[in-house]
């Protein structure tokens, strides 16, 4: 599920320790002969860390909201979440994430949190590319089903989108990055997936708009 993107995830994450170093280029060069010497790169508990939170992040917090569409004489109804649910999950539900924690456990990993500047700023560095890491794994994982604990969990059904999104039964609409999503069991969260594709034939936010809202849950 994670094994098709970890190579993407962690380029995005060697980019930023890259940018936050770019200008000590003392740091950088000894973080490039570091990575020559030990022939590791970032530790992959950083990412197995990431994974297990996106898929805490799926599983446990509640949909936003909704949005109705038409299938013939029915309404289905797509449940969405708010991309900062997730990305505010990963960071800090719970107690705040200790990505330091994870990467340590390697000696490769050690030194790297020390160059960086310690723990505090691993961590942070690592909250700053979390917006970037979610929106590349949703992007990756669409219809795909992500279990909880037992046979129930949560399919992503959709790319995100920044679709207007209201209060519910407000006529006033603001921009928000959403993806729709199907909470049950596997067989079920699937057949959402096959109808969700069929209803937004021409993609999400082109042609077929939801004919009530998306609105927040009220």
């Amino acid at each position: 599920m994670f094994g098709g993107i970890r190579k993407e995830l962690a380029k995005l994450i060697a980019q930023a320790i890259f940018n936050y170093l770019k200008n000590a280029p003392g740091k950088l060069k000894e973080l490039g002969a570091l990575l020559k010497r030990t022939g590791q790169g970032l530790p992959e508990s950083v990412l197995v860390e990431f994974e297990k939170r996106f898929d805490q992040a799926l599983n446990n917090s509640s949909d936003n909201g909704y949005g109705k569409w038409k299938d013939g004489k029915d309404e289905v109804k797509f449940k969405f979440l708010l991309v900062s649910t997730v990305i505010d999950y990963i960071r800090k539900r719970g107690g705040s994430t200790d990505w330091a924690k994870a990467a340590s456990q390697t000696a490769a990993g050690q030194q790297q949190i020390t160059l960086l500047g310690g723990n505090q700023a691993f961590n942070d560095l690592m909250d700053g590319v979390t917006p970037l890491l979610v929106e590349a794994t949703i992007a990756a994982n669409i219809g795909e089903f992500h279990s909880a604990a037992g046979k129930t969990g949560v399919r992503i059904l959709t790319a995100i989108v920044e679709q207007p999104v209201a209060k519910y039964k407000s006529k006033e609409f603001a921009p928000a990055k959403i993806f729709y999503i199907a909470q049950g069991n596997e067989k079920d969260t699937a057949a959402q997936y096959k109808l969700a594709k069929k209803l937004v034939k021409g993609g999400w936010g082109t042609k077929r708009q939801p004919f009530e809202g998306p609105y927040f849950n009220p």
